[in-house]
């Protein structure tokens, strides 16, 4: 009897991230200003191409160490690349108005028209799968195929609306079409210019869908095309279409709901389905059949953000460490390309898995042009994967010498037998260029160069290419050059010291039901100190929720509340040590209160209604509220009215104005700097101002966010730095570090696409960023490396995932840290039904040691008040330091150095591991033969008493 449940030995591939000495970092941007991902090709050697130098140009991880990029001389649409197992790499560029080819081998570039007049608007370009030199190209409102060969237009397909992507199917006989009305069109290549049929309208969101078409190993998926776009409702989504019956889809399955425009990748030997997106950090996985659709448990999270991604060749995975797939990313700041291998677990690597790489397509065409075109049918060819059936071809490529002269020859690659393949570690078969099977002995490689010369200056130019003529490129052999390694334009920032941290949530407060209430922009909706909680709840008046944070369990039906009389705009608690528990709250109406909480908080009985002081600060709706730290009764207030925007100082003491710093228009956010002398502001004019807190004049102006959805922004503790997140080109997540002496100097790291904006909660002492979003669940922990003035980096270190979308997060003082447990924060996150407690702690053996190398001696602001701040203008708050090290704990520092390393004490496990196979064998054998020897042939039950025999008689 057949078994009941067969699951697909792909299942369980685990994704896995290179480690970022083989990324590769691009020597010019690959911007791109549409919403559509930048193009990213790969072919059949492992060489990985992607548009940069503003899009003008071409990049190859083929070429040699500091090669400049291909220039085309006009702006690159798109781009499709034909990497044989000759030495034959065709490149067809979409670029003008013309489709334009690129041939290492004779050296030439061939164009041709395929728009009679204007600039036309390319949606994909690619090779057709069998014929060779044919190539196809959306074209505003058509596919239009061309021959290289003749170098003319051999069809024109009417597709009615513009085409948003198309694709081939196996054989090249069928195209589909994804279009601006939503409709999916196929075409018979060669029996019509008109579309045979199409779907209902499908993917109803406004942007743009992507097709892809599936075949391979599997049984029955010949006839399917996979489709990835936005519903109308905004959610993205996949269809699984079949060719013969486009009534409706297999299945429609949502992936989520994001902006960014869907990935999908399709491995046709492993069945796998990657999908990802822009903007995004996940890569999911499917496993695709005829019946539908099914994500994999193995979702993958990216340390970086994501612009584009692609599948490499099979020619270029490591096959001996099971890897059966591997993809290419593009990172969101479009600087950084990163390898992704997709592996199998197995016991034994040995041998060769014959289950798990089936032989593979070749994308070596198999028939000219003309011949496709007369109907004459020819399969596609394959490829074994098998080392030893491809001759002496699984080579392990040479690492090159570090020299800054062209390349010197090795000697020729000899057989590799799995054996030895097998022990290459997989990191190292992840770099640009990474394991080369190369089937066929002197596979080359090419690099566009300016003269036929083979060496390269490293400050030429990007070489020139006509529309017409000729082109010069060099041919490297790969028998005679060693491996490219990655070519990094810029260091690129080391892990970062603390991506292990992890966060742990404990719940606190749980069966919240007093709803949320639809707030600006601005206002936080979370603040605490150290005996309450306060959070905007739904009710008229404006409801602000105080709650004793040291009552845990379930809250009460009604709730003890601040009734302001007017809807709040914005709202803090006092933090100050010692101080009365105050709540100021800024409202429509212009006003600033004060109100005083009674130690035991409010009573559940009575809304508390009379504040004791209020203070009219705005003539119109008041925007964001800041209160000074440590300056007793300063606060700054912004006006929501874009007819007087402007942020205003106030001594609420003396209930006066001190200052008024007027703004072009509405002002996004606001923080007080670290030692309390500047204020820095967000305007929505695209500018982040540095203002002086005593007299409010501005200080610095520089660019801030492209986007005006929202901003936030906070000062990094005891540095000159700060650090800003908002929304910049084709609404992308951003966080820009500025250094406020010099505001020209800014870095800019990418956040994952999200129309959520997301705020920095800084560490107290530590150069670490915490990035949280509304309606996420998950907190992004960024470190900022401030080693180098010049060169600002900030490193994502790690990402906590909690069980529900959150509202807000508000962090507690490090000194409320238990350091004892090296926990390095804690935070109180609000979400719709209650608030938990996330404790982010680092791993740590040796606690019992105090770990100073992450809780450093804290500077505290002794407090003053609005007059004495004021009498010295050029006087610094007094600080204090304040150890966090407990009574009797010894400083780890002092010990560490007669501390035994872990990795030099020798056990038998350790010695073990450093033993050959065949002294492993050696020593079980010799273990084997003293047992033996200590063996004197008595058995355990000899030695037992038993029952004397004259006693068997009874």
């Amino acid at each position: 009897m057949a078994p009941r449940f067969v699951f697909s030995p792909f299942r369980n591939a685990a994704l896995k991230e290179a480690h970022r000495e083989v990324w590769t970092s691009l020597p010019a941007s690959a911007a791109t200003a549409d919403e559509r991902p930048a193009p990213l090709r790969t072919d059949a050697t492992g060489a990985t191409y992607v548009r940069v130098a503003g899009g003008t140009a071409i990049y190859t991880t083929a070429a040699a160490p500091n090669a400049a990029p291909v220039s085309i001389g006009a702006h690159i649409a798109d781009f499709a690349v034909r990497g044989q197992e000759t030495k034959t790499v065709e490149t067809v560029i979409a670029a003008a108005d013309s489709l334009r080819l690129l041939n290492n081998t004779t050296h030439s570039v061939a164009s041709v028209v395929v728009a009679s007049s204007g600039t036309p608007s390319f949606a994909g370009v690619e090779w057709h799968p069998l014929a060779r030199g044919l190539a196809a190209a959306g074209v505003d409102s058509s596919v239009v195929l061309v021959d290289f060969n003749s170098a003319t237009v051999r069809s024109t397909l009417n597709n009615s609306t513009n085409v948003q992507s198309f694709a081939f199917n196996a054989y090249g006989s069928i195209i589909a079409t994804t279009s601006k009305d939503n409709v999916i069109r196929l075409f018979d290549v060669r029996a019509s210019l008109d579309p045979s049929t199409s779907t209902p309208v499908h993917h109803a969101g406004v942007k743009p869908s992507k097709v892809i078409w599936l075949h391979g190993s599997n049984s029955g998926i010949d006839n399917l095309f996979l489709t990835a776009g936005f519903s109308k409702m905004r959610d993205r989504e996949l269809a699984l279409w079949d060719s013969r019956s486009l009534s409706k889809p297999i299945s429609n399955q949502k992936v989520d709901t994001s902006t960014g425009l869907l990935i999908p990748m399709y491995d046709p030997d492993s069945g796998l389905l990657f999908v990802t997106g822009k903007g995004d950090t996940a890569i999911r996985t499917y496993e695709v059949s005829s019946s539908g659709v099914t994500q994999t448990p193995n979702n993958f999270i990216l340390s970086q953000t994501i612009n584009n991604a692609c599948l490499m060749s099979k020619l270029a995975v490591n096959v001996m460490d099971c890897e059966v797939a591997r993809l290419m990313v593009l990172s969101g700041d479009l600087q950084t390309l990163i390898p992704v291998s997709a592996s199998v677990m197995r016991k034994n690597k040995m041998d060769f898995q014959t289950d798990l790489f089936p032989d593979t397509v070749s994308d070596e065409p198999v028939q000219s042009g003309d011949s496709w075109y007369n109907g004459e049918v020819a399969l596609p060819s394959k490829v074994s994967l098998h080392p030893r059936s491809r001759g002496s071809t699984a080579t392990v490529a040479s690492v090159p010498t570090a020299t800054a002269s062209a390349p010197s020859p090795i000697s020729a690659p000899a057989p590799v037998s799995p054996s030895l393949r097998s022990q290459q570690s997989s990191h190292e078969s992840l770099g640009a260029r990474p394991f080369q099977p190369a089937p066929v002995a002197g596979r080359d490689f090419y690099r566009p160069s300016v003269t036929a010369s083979p060496a390269v200056s490293t400050s030429a130019p990007l070489t020139q290419i006509p529309s017409t003529g000729q082109l010069t490129m060099t041919l490297l052999s790969a028998q005679t050059s060693p491996k490219p390694s990655p070519r990094p334009s810029q260091p690129l920032p080391a892990h970062s010291s603390f991506k292990y941290v992890q966060g742990t949530p404990t719940s606190l407060l749980y069966d919240l039901k007093a709803g949320n209430p639809a707030l600006p922009n601005e206002c936080r909706l979370l603040d605490t100190n150290a005996t309450f909680a306060a959070f905007p709840v739904s009710g008229g008046g404006g409801r602000i929720c105080v709650y004793p944070i040291t009552q845990a369990g379930r809250f009460p039906s009604k709730l003890p509340c601040v009734v302001t009389g007017s809807e709040v705009t914005d709202y803090a608690l006092s933090k100050r040590a010692g101080a009365n528990e105050t709540l100021y709250t800024l409202s429509d109406d212009g006003v600033l209160r004060t109100w005083a909480i009674p130690p035991a908080g409010i009573s559940g009985d009575e809304d508390l209604a009379t504040p004791v002081a209020s203070v009219k600060v705005n003539p119109g709706k008041g925007g964001f509220l800041l209160v000074h730290p440590v300056v007793q009764e300063l606060v700054c207030v912004s006006s929501a009215d874009p007819r007087d925007a402007a942020l205003r100082s106030f001594d609420l003491r003396a209930g006066k104005e001190l200052w008024r710093a007027a703004h072009p228009d509405s002002i996004l956010a606001g923080a007080f700097s670290a030692d309390g002398a500047m204020v820095v502001t967000v305007c929505k004019d695209k500018k982040v101002r540095v203002l002086d807190l005593r007299t409010g004049e501005e200080l610095a102006t520089a660019e801030g966010f492209e986007g005006v959805k929202g901003a936030r922004v906070a000062w990094l503790n005891s540095t000159d730095y700060f650090v800003a997140c908002g929304f910049g080109r084709a609404n992308q997540r951003e966080l820009k570090v500025y250094n406020s002496k010099d505001l020209s100097k800014v870095t800019i790291v990418g956040v994952e696409m999200s129309p959520s904006l997301i705020t920095p909660h800084v560490d107290d002492s530590l150069p670490i960023v915490y990035l949280v979003g509304k309606g996420e669940s998950y907190i992004q922990i960024f470190h900022i490396d401030l080693a180098d003035p010049n060169s600002i980096k900030a490193v994502k270190a790690a990402t906590y995932t909690g069980g529900q979308a959150q509202m807000a997060v508000s962090f507690v003082p490090k000194e409320r840290c238990n350091v004892k447990e090296v926990e390095i924060a804690k935070c109180y996150r609000l979400f719709s039904s209650g608030i938990e407690v996330v404790s982010f702690k680092l791993p740590r053996l040796r606690k019992e040691y105090f770990q100073d190398d992450v809780f450093p001696v804290l500077r505290a602001a002794q407090p003053i008040s609005v007059e004495a701040w004021l009498a010295d203008g050029t006087k610094r708050l007094e600080t204090r330091d304040v150890d966090l090290c407990p009574e009797g704990m010894e400083l780890l520092s002092n010990v560490k150095g007669s501390l035994t390393p872990p990795s030099q004490v020798r056990n038998s496990t350790t010695v073990a591991v450093g033993l050959s196979e065949e002294k492993k064998k050696q020593a079980a054998m010799e273990q084997m033969k003293r047992l033996a020897m200590a063996d004197d042939g008595e058995m355990p039950q000899d030695k037992q008493e038993g029952a004397a025999d004259d006693e068997w008689d009874d």
